[in-house]
Protein backbone atom coordinates (compact mmCIF):
# COMPACT_ATOMS: atom_id res chain seq x y z
CA UNK A 1 0.00 0.00 0.00
CA UNK A 2 1.51 3.22 -0.89
CA UNK A 3 0.70 5.76 2.09
CA UNK A 4 0.54 9.33 1.31
CA UNK A 5 -0.42 12.28 3.18
CA UNK A 6 -4.06 12.49 3.28
CA UNK A 7 -6.29 14.09 5.07
CA UNK A 8 -9.83 14.21 6.19
CA UNK A 9 -13.09 16.28 7.28
CA UNK A 10 -11.24 19.77 7.78
CA UNK A 11 -14.66 20.79 9.64
CA UNK A 12 -15.64 24.64 11.31
CA UNK A 13 -19.47 23.54 11.86
CA UNK A 14 -22.14 25.67 10.26
CA UNK A 15 -25.01 27.02 12.47
CA UNK A 16 -28.05 25.14 12.93
CA UNK A 17 -29.98 27.87 11.23
CA UNK A 18 -28.38 28.60 8.18
CA UNK A 19 -26.68 26.32 5.35
CA UNK A 20 -23.18 26.49 4.85
CA UNK A 21 -21.75 29.04 1.91
CA UNK A 22 -22.48 28.11 -1.35
CA UNK A 23 -25.67 26.04 -0.51
CA UNK A 24 -29.12 27.01 -1.25
CA UNK A 25 -32.47 25.34 -1.55
CA UNK A 26 -33.81 25.51 -4.99
CA UNK A 27 -36.97 22.78 -4.25
CA UNK A 28 -38.87 21.75 -1.18
CA UNK A 29 -40.53 19.13 -0.80
CA UNK A 30 -42.09 19.35 3.12
CA UNK A 31 -45.08 17.38 3.15
CA UNK A 32 -43.43 13.73 3.45
CA UNK A 33 -46.37 11.90 3.52
CA UNK A 34 -46.02 9.80 1.00
CA UNK A 35 -41.85 9.81 1.98
CA UNK A 36 -40.51 10.97 -1.67
CA UNK A 37 -37.11 10.16 -2.21
CA UNK A 38 -34.81 11.70 -4.79
CA UNK A 39 -32.44 9.07 -5.80
CA UNK A 40 -30.46 10.38 -8.95
CA UNK A 41 -29.86 13.00 -11.00
CA UNK A 42 -29.31 12.95 -14.67
CA UNK A 43 -27.85 15.97 -16.79
CA UNK A 44 -27.82 16.99 -19.98
CA UNK A 45 -25.82 19.06 -21.78
CA UNK A 46 -25.23 20.89 -18.38
CA UNK A 47 -28.34 23.02 -19.06
CA UNK A 48 -31.29 20.27 -18.85
CA UNK A 49 -31.30 18.86 -15.27
CA UNK A 50 -33.75 15.79 -14.27
CA UNK A 51 -34.28 14.03 -10.95
CA UNK A 52 -35.76 10.85 -10.61
CA UNK A 53 -37.38 9.41 -7.70
CA UNK A 54 -39.75 7.38 -6.00
CA UNK A 55 -42.37 7.90 -3.16
CA UNK A 56 -42.72 4.75 -0.74
CA UNK A 57 -45.95 5.24 0.50
CA UNK A 58 -47.77 4.97 -2.73
CA UNK A 59 -45.57 3.06 -4.62
CA UNK A 60 -45.31 6.33 -7.29
CA UNK A 61 -42.14 7.15 -9.57
CA UNK A 62 -41.46 11.10 -10.59
CA UNK A 63 -39.21 12.92 -12.61
CA UNK A 64 -38.56 16.16 -12.04
CA UNK A 65 -36.94 18.76 -14.82
CA UNK A 66 -35.00 22.08 -14.94
CA UNK A 67 -34.05 23.66 -17.68
CA UNK A 68 -32.20 26.04 -16.47
CA UNK A 69 -29.00 24.08 -14.34
CA UNK A 70 -30.66 23.36 -11.43
CA UNK A 71 -32.28 26.35 -10.11
CA UNK A 72 -36.21 25.92 -11.13
CA UNK A 73 -37.95 22.38 -11.30
CA UNK A 74 -41.10 21.09 -12.55
CA UNK A 75 -42.46 18.06 -12.91
CA UNK A 76 -42.09 15.53 -15.95
CA UNK A 77 -44.02 12.52 -15.26
CA UNK A 78 -45.54 10.73 -12.63
CA UNK A 79 -47.26 7.52 -12.29
CA UNK A 80 -49.16 5.97 -9.23
CA UNK A 81 -49.98 2.33 -10.97
CA UNK A 82 -47.26 0.17 -9.80
CA UNK A 83 -46.54 -3.03 -8.19
CA UNK A 84 -45.60 -3.14 -4.75
CA UNK A 85 -43.03 -0.84 -4.55
CA UNK A 86 -41.62 -1.34 -8.13
CA UNK A 87 -39.21 1.41 -9.21
CA UNK A 88 -38.02 1.93 -5.83
CA UNK A 89 -34.31 2.07 -7.21
CA UNK A 90 -34.89 3.76 -10.83
CA UNK A 91 -31.82 4.22 -12.85
CA UNK A 92 -33.13 7.07 -15.31
CA UNK A 93 -30.57 7.71 -18.75
CA UNK A 94 -31.01 10.61 -21.15
CA UNK A 95 -29.15 10.52 -24.38
CA UNK A 96 -30.69 13.95 -25.16
CA UNK A 97 -33.83 15.73 -24.34
CA UNK A 98 -36.37 13.74 -26.65
CA UNK A 99 -35.07 10.03 -25.32
CA UNK A 100 -35.70 9.18 -21.31
CA UNK A 101 -35.25 6.14 -20.51
CA UNK A 102 -35.87 4.61 -16.77
CA UNK A 103 -35.51 1.08 -15.24
CA UNK A 104 -38.34 -0.50 -13.44
CA UNK A 105 -38.54 -3.74 -10.76
CA UNK A 106 -41.40 -5.55 -12.54
CA UNK A 107 -38.56 -6.82 -15.45
CA UNK A 108 -39.76 -3.12 -17.63
CA UNK A 109 -38.86 0.25 -18.95
CA UNK A 110 -40.70 3.47 -18.91
CA UNK A 111 -39.13 5.36 -21.73
CA UNK A 112 -40.26 8.45 -24.14
CA UNK A 113 -39.22 9.46 -27.50
CA UNK A 114 -40.73 12.97 -27.54
CA UNK A 115 -39.72 15.10 -24.45
CA UNK A 116 -42.10 13.90 -22.27
CA UNK A 117 -45.67 14.27 -23.84
CA UNK A 118 -46.06 10.70 -24.20
CA UNK A 119 -44.49 7.60 -21.97
CA UNK A 120 -44.74 3.43 -22.90
CA UNK A 121 -44.21 1.03 -20.82
CA UNK A 122 -42.16 -2.30 -22.11
CA UNK A 123 -41.49 -5.69 -20.45
CA UNK A 124 -38.15 -6.45 -20.82
CA UNK A 125 -37.93 -9.84 -19.98
CA UNK A 126 -41.39 -11.76 -19.95
CA UNK A 127 -39.85 -15.03 -18.77
CA UNK A 128 -39.39 -13.15 -14.66
CA UNK A 129 -42.02 -13.25 -12.16
CA UNK A 130 -43.79 -9.87 -12.76
CA UNK A 131 -42.97 -9.37 -8.90
CA UNK A 132 -39.61 -10.43 -8.89
CA UNK A 133 -37.81 -7.60 -6.72
CA UNK A 134 -34.09 -7.67 -8.09
CA UNK A 135 -33.75 -4.39 -9.95
CA UNK A 136 -32.01 -3.68 -13.15
CA UNK A 137 -28.58 -2.23 -11.56
CA UNK A 138 -26.88 -0.96 -14.77
CA UNK A 139 -28.80 0.79 -17.93
CA UNK A 140 -27.03 3.01 -20.85
CA UNK A 141 -28.52 4.10 -24.01
CA UNK A 142 -26.97 5.92 -27.23
CA UNK A 143 -29.11 8.43 -29.42
CA UNK A 144 -29.76 5.88 -32.33
CA UNK A 145 -31.24 2.93 -30.49
CA UNK A 146 -28.86 1.03 -28.62
CA UNK A 147 -29.15 0.06 -25.24
CA UNK A 148 -28.12 -2.33 -22.52
CA UNK A 149 -29.17 -3.15 -19.07
CA UNK A 150 -27.66 -5.36 -16.44
CA UNK A 151 -29.75 -7.00 -13.71
CA UNK A 152 -28.16 -9.99 -11.75
CA UNK A 153 -25.84 -11.97 -13.58
CA UNK A 154 -28.12 -11.34 -16.57
CA UNK A 155 -27.30 -8.96 -19.39
CA UNK A 156 -30.01 -7.55 -21.83
CA UNK A 157 -29.69 -5.41 -24.95
CA UNK A 158 -31.58 -3.61 -27.85
CA UNK A 159 -30.87 -1.85 -30.92
CA UNK A 160 -34.62 -0.54 -31.43
CA UNK A 161 -34.84 2.63 -28.69
CA UNK A 162 -35.32 -0.12 -25.91
CA UNK A 163 -38.85 -1.95 -28.07
CA UNK A 164 -37.56 -5.14 -28.01
CA UNK A 165 -34.50 -7.04 -26.51
CA UNK A 166 -32.10 -9.98 -26.30
CA UNK A 167 -30.51 -11.21 -23.59
CA UNK A 168 -27.25 -13.70 -22.16
CA UNK A 169 -25.52 -15.17 -18.91
CA UNK A 170 -22.61 -13.02 -18.01
CA UNK A 171 -19.21 -15.04 -17.94
CA UNK A 172 -18.12 -15.96 -14.51
CA UNK A 173 -14.66 -13.51 -14.39
CA UNK A 174 -11.90 -15.62 -13.18
CA UNK A 175 -14.39 -18.45 -11.61
CA UNK A 176 -16.36 -15.73 -9.26
CA UNK A 177 -19.70 -15.84 -9.46
CA UNK A 178 -21.17 -12.50 -11.18
CA UNK A 179 -23.35 -10.00 -9.18
CA UNK A 180 -22.82 -6.52 -10.28
CA UNK A 181 -23.89 -3.47 -8.66
CA UNK A 182 -22.43 0.21 -8.64
CA UNK A 183 -21.79 0.06 -12.57
CA UNK A 184 -19.98 2.20 -14.29
CA UNK A 185 -20.48 2.58 -18.15
CA UNK A 186 -18.19 3.96 -21.10
CA UNK A 187 -20.29 3.92 -24.03
CA UNK A 188 -22.02 0.88 -24.48
CA UNK A 189 -19.08 -1.37 -24.58
CA UNK A 190 -16.69 -0.68 -21.60
CA UNK A 191 -18.52 -1.80 -18.54
CA UNK A 192 -16.64 -0.97 -15.02
CA UNK A 193 -18.48 -2.38 -11.72
CA UNK A 194 -18.13 -4.30 -8.34
CA UNK A 195 -19.07 -8.03 -8.24
CA UNK A 196 -20.85 -9.33 -5.16
CA UNK A 197 -19.63 -12.81 -5.77
CA UNK A 198 -23.34 -14.37 -5.54
CA UNK A 199 -24.36 -12.94 -2.64
CA UNK A 200 -20.93 -13.95 -0.47
CA UNK A 201 -19.06 -11.02 1.89
CA UNK A 202 -16.40 -11.07 -0.80
CA UNK A 203 -16.46 -8.08 -3.50
CA UNK A 204 -14.40 -7.67 -6.50
CA UNK A 205 -14.26 -4.97 -9.39
CA UNK A 206 -14.25 -6.35 -12.88
CA UNK A 207 -14.16 -4.68 -16.01
CA UNK A 208 -15.68 -5.28 -19.40
CA UNK A 209 -14.37 -3.98 -22.74
CA UNK A 210 -17.16 -5.79 -25.08
CA UNK A 211 -20.21 -4.90 -24.01
CA UNK A 212 -20.33 -7.57 -21.24
CA UNK A 213 -19.17 -10.52 -23.36
CA UNK A 214 -16.40 -11.55 -21.23
CA UNK A 215 -15.29 -9.84 -18.10
CA UNK A 216 -12.35 -9.14 -16.15
CA UNK A 217 -11.69 -8.72 -12.55
CA UNK A 218 -8.75 -6.68 -10.48
CA UNK A 219 -9.31 -5.71 -6.97
CA UNK A 220 -11.14 -7.79 -4.20
CA UNK A 221 -12.50 -5.50 -1.58
CA UNK A 222 -11.35 -6.64 1.92
CA UNK A 223 -13.68 -9.48 3.73
CA UNK A 224 -17.07 -8.32 5.15
CA UNK A 225 -16.67 -4.67 3.61
CA UNK A 226 -19.57 -3.44 1.60
CA UNK A 227 -19.31 -1.33 -1.25
CA UNK A 228 -21.98 2.01 -0.93
CA UNK A 229 -21.17 4.24 -4.00
CA UNK A 230 -18.48 4.48 -7.02
CA UNK A 231 -17.60 7.58 -9.68
CA UNK A 232 -15.05 7.66 -12.35
CA UNK A 233 -14.15 10.93 -14.30
CA UNK A 234 -12.48 8.91 -17.11
CA UNK A 235 -11.39 5.12 -17.59
CA UNK A 236 -8.33 5.61 -15.42
CA UNK A 237 -9.16 7.74 -12.78
CA UNK A 238 -12.18 6.95 -9.72
CA UNK A 239 -12.90 6.75 -6.06
CA UNK A 240 -14.76 4.30 -4.37
CA UNK A 241 -16.27 3.60 -0.84
CA UNK A 242 -15.85 0.48 1.20
CA UNK A 243 -17.97 0.57 4.71
CA UNK A 244 -18.24 -1.49 7.47
CA UNK A 245 -20.43 -1.80 10.11
CA UNK A 246 -20.06 -4.30 13.30
CA UNK A 247 -23.27 -5.87 15.36
CA UNK A 248 -21.52 -7.90 17.92
CA UNK A 249 -18.52 -6.87 19.21
CA UNK A 250 -17.63 -3.56 18.04
CA UNK A 251 -19.83 -0.32 18.59
CA UNK A 252 -18.34 1.55 15.46
CA UNK A 253 -18.99 1.27 11.91
CA UNK A 254 -16.36 3.00 9.60
CA UNK A 255 -15.45 4.01 5.53
CA UNK A 256 -12.86 4.05 3.85
CA UNK A 257 -12.87 6.13 0.56
CA UNK A 258 -10.26 4.87 -2.06
CA UNK A 259 -8.98 6.22 -5.23
CA UNK A 260 -7.80 4.41 -8.14
CA UNK A 261 -5.52 6.15 -11.08
CA UNK A 262 -4.94 3.48 -13.50
CA UNK A 263 -8.79 1.85 -13.75
CA UNK A 264 -9.28 -0.10 -11.22
CA UNK A 265 -6.30 -1.91 -11.39
CA UNK A 266 -5.04 -0.98 -8.26
CA UNK A 267 -6.61 1.34 -5.28
CA UNK A 268 -4.77 3.51 -2.77
CA UNK A 269 -7.19 4.72 0.38
CA UNK A 270 -7.69 8.75 1.08
CA UNK A 271 -10.18 8.97 4.00
CA UNK A 272 -10.73 6.77 7.12
CA UNK A 273 -13.83 7.98 8.75
CA UNK A 274 -15.69 6.75 12.11
CA UNK A 275 -18.69 8.25 11.40
CA UNK A 276 -21.27 5.97 12.70
CA UNK A 277 -21.81 4.65 16.35
CA UNK A 278 -24.24 1.37 16.22
CA UNK A 279 -24.24 1.86 20.15
CA UNK A 280 -25.98 4.93 20.55
CA UNK A 281 -27.34 4.97 16.89
CA UNK A 282 -26.65 8.51 17.01
CA UNK A 283 -25.11 8.28 13.13
CA UNK A 284 -26.59 5.31 11.79
CA UNK A 285 -25.31 5.51 8.27
CA UNK A 286 -21.90 5.71 6.71
CA UNK A 287 -21.13 7.65 3.65
CA UNK A 288 -23.71 6.54 0.66
CA UNK A 289 -22.66 8.82 -2.52
CA UNK A 290 -19.78 9.76 -3.91
CA UNK A 291 -19.21 11.58 -7.10
CA UNK A 292 -16.08 13.69 -8.41
CA UNK A 293 -16.89 16.35 -12.09
CA UNK A 294 -12.96 16.29 -12.35
CA UNK A 295 -9.68 14.93 -10.88
CA UNK A 296 -9.69 17.73 -8.64
CA UNK A 297 -13.68 18.89 -7.02
CA UNK A 298 -15.59 15.92 -5.40
CA UNK A 299 -18.44 15.75 -2.98
CA UNK A 300 -19.58 12.83 -0.62
CA UNK A 301 -23.32 12.13 1.03
CA UNK A 302 -23.16 11.51 4.91
CA UNK A 303 -26.78 11.21 6.29
CA UNK A 304 -27.30 15.25 7.60
CA UNK A 305 -23.48 16.10 6.43
CA UNK A 306 -21.72 17.13 2.94
CA UNK A 307 -18.22 16.00 2.44
CA UNK A 308 -16.06 18.35 -0.24
CA UNK A 309 -12.90 17.35 -1.46
CA UNK A 310 -10.78 20.36 -3.84
CA UNK A 311 -7.67 18.32 -4.25
CA UNK A 312 -8.41 15.18 -5.94
CA UNK A 313 -10.18 13.72 -2.44
CA UNK A 314 -6.94 13.90 -0.03
CA UNK A 315 -8.33 16.70 1.85
CA UNK A 316 -12.43 16.70 2.56
CA UNK A 317 -14.35 19.44 4.56
CA UNK A 318 -17.81 18.57 6.26
CA UNK A 319 -20.61 20.98 5.28
CA UNK A 320 -23.23 20.89 7.46
CA UNK A 321 -26.55 22.82 7.37
CA UNK A 322 -30.14 23.02 8.57
CA UNK A 323 -31.65 19.84 6.55
CA UNK A 324 -35.24 21.36 7.52
CA UNK A 325 -37.29 18.40 7.13
CA UNK A 326 -38.20 15.27 9.17
CA UNK A 327 -36.30 12.81 6.74
CA UNK A 328 -33.32 14.86 5.93
CA UNK A 329 -30.91 11.62 4.15
CA UNK A 330 -28.86 12.29 1.20
CA UNK A 331 -29.60 9.84 -1.26
CA UNK A 332 -28.58 11.41 -4.91
CA UNK A 333 -25.35 13.39 -5.87
CA UNK A 334 -24.97 14.99 -9.41
CA UNK A 335 -22.75 17.54 -11.29
CA UNK A 336 -24.23 20.07 -13.49
CA UNK A 337 -20.71 21.30 -13.96
CA UNK A 338 -17.13 22.13 -12.22
CA UNK A 339 -19.13 24.98 -10.66
CA UNK A 340 -22.63 23.42 -9.47
CA UNK A 341 -23.80 20.34 -8.10
CA UNK A 342 -26.72 19.31 -7.15
CA UNK A 343 -28.12 16.82 -4.27
CA UNK A 344 -31.15 15.31 -3.79
CA UNK A 345 -32.70 13.97 -0.18
CA UNK A 346 -35.42 11.58 1.03
CA UNK A 347 -37.79 13.90 1.48
CA UNK A 348 -38.00 15.03 -1.71
CA UNK A 349 -36.15 18.40 -1.39
CA UNK A 350 -33.19 19.34 -3.64
CA UNK A 351 -29.87 21.36 -2.85
CA UNK A 352 -27.89 23.33 -5.41
CA UNK A 353 -24.35 24.43 -4.77
CA UNK A 354 -22.48 27.24 -6.64
CA UNK A 355 -19.00 27.82 -5.98
CA UNK A 356 -19.74 30.92 -7.15
CA UNK A 357 -20.80 31.91 -3.47
CA UNK A 358 -17.51 30.35 -1.74
CA UNK A 359 -15.48 32.77 -0.31
CA UNK A 360 -12.02 32.54 -0.69
CA UNK A 361 -11.38 32.08 3.05
CA UNK A 362 -13.78 29.62 3.35
CA UNK A 363 -12.24 27.64 0.25
CA UNK A 364 -8.26 27.93 1.28
CA UNK A 365 -9.44 27.42 5.33
CA UNK A 366 -7.24 24.26 5.37
CA UNK A 367 -4.35 22.23 7.43
CA UNK A 368 -1.62 19.70 7.02
CA UNK A 369 -0.46 16.92 9.70
CA UNK A 370 3.11 15.36 8.98
CA UNK A 371 3.82 11.82 10.46
CA UNK A 372 7.44 10.88 10.80
CA UNK A 373 8.96 8.31 11.05
CA UNK A 374 6.66 6.42 8.34
CA UNK A 375 6.50 3.16 8.44
CA UNK A 376 7.79 3.65 12.14
CA UNK A 377 8.74 0.63 14.52
CA UNK A 378 8.82 2.29 18.42
CA UNK A 379 7.74 5.81 17.91
CA UNK A 380 6.07 8.74 15.84
CA UNK A 381 5.54 12.08 16.15
CA UNK A 382 2.39 13.86 14.89
CA UNK A 383 2.83 17.66 13.87
CA UNK A 384 0.44 20.39 12.58
CA UNK A 385 0.42 23.37 10.96
CA UNK A 386 -2.38 24.49 13.64
CA UNK A 387 -2.42 24.28 16.79
CA UNK A 388 -3.30 21.37 18.21
CA UNK A 389 -6.00 22.25 21.21
CA UNK A 390 -5.85 21.04 25.16
CA UNK A 391 -7.97 18.13 25.50
CA UNK A 392 -8.29 16.93 21.93
CA UNK A 393 -7.10 13.39 20.71
CA UNK A 394 -4.68 11.80 18.73
CA UNK A 395 -6.13 8.87 17.93
CA UNK A 396 -4.94 5.26 16.44
CA UNK A 397 -7.33 2.90 14.92
CA UNK A 398 -6.19 -0.54 13.23
CA UNK A 399 -7.66 -1.51 10.07
CA UNK A 400 -11.11 -3.31 11.70
CA UNK A 401 -11.90 0.18 13.01
CA UNK A 402 -10.91 -0.65 16.63
CA UNK A 403 -8.83 1.76 19.11
CA UNK A 404 -5.38 1.13 20.04
CA UNK A 405 -4.35 4.03 21.23
CA UNK A 406 -5.08 7.90 22.40
CA UNK A 407 -3.03 10.41 23.40
CA UNK A 408 -3.95 13.70 24.92
CA UNK A 409 -3.02 16.83 23.39
CA UNK A 410 -1.66 19.44 26.20
CA UNK A 411 0.09 22.41 24.26
CA UNK A 412 1.55 23.34 20.91
CA UNK A 413 1.78 21.83 17.12
CA UNK A 414 3.03 18.41 17.86
CA UNK A 415 3.18 15.27 20.10
CA UNK A 416 5.09 11.95 20.45
CA UNK A 417 3.09 8.37 20.72
CA UNK A 418 4.86 5.41 21.70
CA UNK A 419 3.87 2.49 19.33
CA UNK A 420 4.96 -0.36 21.86
CA UNK A 421 2.78 -2.94 22.39
CA UNK A 422 1.40 -2.66 18.58
CA UNK A 423 1.38 -5.10 16.18
CA UNK A 424 3.48 -4.31 12.41
CA UNK A 425 0.69 -3.80 10.07
CA UNK A 426 -1.53 -0.94 8.40
CA UNK A 427 -3.29 1.82 11.04
CA UNK A 428 -4.88 5.11 10.84
CA UNK A 429 -4.26 7.91 12.63
CA UNK A 430 -7.07 10.29 12.97
CA UNK A 431 -5.84 13.73 14.50
CA UNK A 432 -8.35 16.04 16.44
CA UNK A 433 -7.30 20.19 16.18
CA UNK A 434 -10.82 21.29 17.74
CA UNK A 435 -12.36 22.37 15.23
CA UNK A 436 -11.02 20.20 12.39
CA UNK A 437 -9.76 16.56 11.57
CA UNK A 438 -7.49 14.61 9.65
CA UNK A 439 -6.48 11.21 8.89
CA UNK A 440 -3.63 9.86 7.81
CA UNK A 441 -2.29 5.78 7.18
CA UNK A 442 0.88 4.58 9.20
CA UNK A 443 2.82 1.52 8.44
CA UNK A 444 4.41 -0.13 11.89
CA UNK A 445 7.39 -2.20 11.00
CA UNK A 446 10.32 -4.20 12.31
Amino acid sequence: MNLVLISLLAVLLCTQTSICQGWNWVHRTDDIRGIPNIREFTVVDSTYCYATGTKLANASLFILRSRNKGINWDTLFIDHNLLDISYWNPICVIPDTNHIYISAANNSIIRTLNAGISWQTIVVDSTRNNKDMQFFKGMNYDNIGNGVLIRDSMIYKTSDFGLTWTKKSIPQPDSFAPYLIHIKFFGLDTIYAWSAGNFTNTYRFCHSYDGGSTWHTFKDCPQNFGIASMTFIDKLKGWTVYTKQYADSHDTGYDIIYHTSNGGKSWEPQLFAILFDLKTNTEPFGLSKISFVDSLNGIAAHKFKILRSTDGGKYWKIEDRNMGNASPFLGAIEWVNSKIALLGNNSGSILRWNKDDITQVEEQDSFVTEVYPNPASTIITVKSTTELYYENVVSIFDVNGKSVRNEIIKSGKSVIINLSGLSTGTYFILVNTGKKFETIPLTISR
